[in-house]
């Protein structure tokens, strides 16, 4: 096994292990207004009846605030390298699984797919992490939100006007960031050790 690349998964894993704390509790703040004033008068005026999709919406706040909240108390029980590993595995695929749903409700409340291209693009840029996971959750989230927002279509207006095609271009994008990103922390990375191993030893003899 490649001891350099060890190196480099622990130090990479750490490094993206420290945004994820953060990250919940910014979003779990921004839900607040959501779950307690947006919601309720959602309800309260008759949208989840006129329109199905505001209801799945705010049981997509309630799901999301659940899951962050489980990710930011299991980020205080991390401390070694496997445990940060399952829980940034975790705080990734819950993510991205999350917002492609809220992909395919905005898409019937708003025809906007801004939202989960924003997650995924920040999660490219944001976290940089060993493996093929994450290439992998963009191409899959994609290739099911045009599979079930297809079949939902009733005007056809997805595949009909290559709507479809914006997912594409977003999945492009977080493909080439998610790449630059993991060059540029394998540079860091290298740029580091090669100072630390460059440092004179003070307890050496001359």
């Amino acid at each position: 096994m490649n001891n350099n690349a060890d190196t480099f998964d622990h130090w990479v894993v750490k490094r993206s292990f420290e945004m994820v704390a953060k990250i919940c509790k910014l979003t779990l703040l921004s839900l607040l207004p959501m779950l307690l004033i947006a919601d309720p008068v959602f309800f309260v005026k008759g949208f989840w009846t006129t329109n199905p999709q505001y209801f799945y919406l705010t049981l997509w706040h309630v799901v999301l605030a659940t899951g962050f909240l489980g990710v930011l108390i299991a980020t205080k029980f991390t401390n070694s390298h496997a445990s940060r590993t399952w829980v940034l595995v975790i705080f990734l695929v819950f993510s991205s699984l999350i917002f492609s749903w809220f992909g395919i409700i905005s898409w019937f409340i708003t025809g906007d797919f801004s939202t989960y291209g924003i997650v995924v693009i920040c999660m490219a840029a944001l976290f940089s992490f060993p493996g093929q996971l994450r290439r992998f959750l963009y191409i899959g989230t994609s290739v099911g939100m045009s599979i079930v927002i297809a079949s939902m279509d009733e005007k056809g207006t997805f595949l009909g006007s290559a709507v479809f095609l914006n997912l594409a271009v977003i999945v492009t994008v977080a493909l080439a960031v998610d790449r630059y990103m993991m060059k540029n922390s394998r540079s860091h990375f290298n740029d580091i050790r090669g100072t630390v191993e460059t440092q004179p030893n003070p307890l050496a003899e001359s």
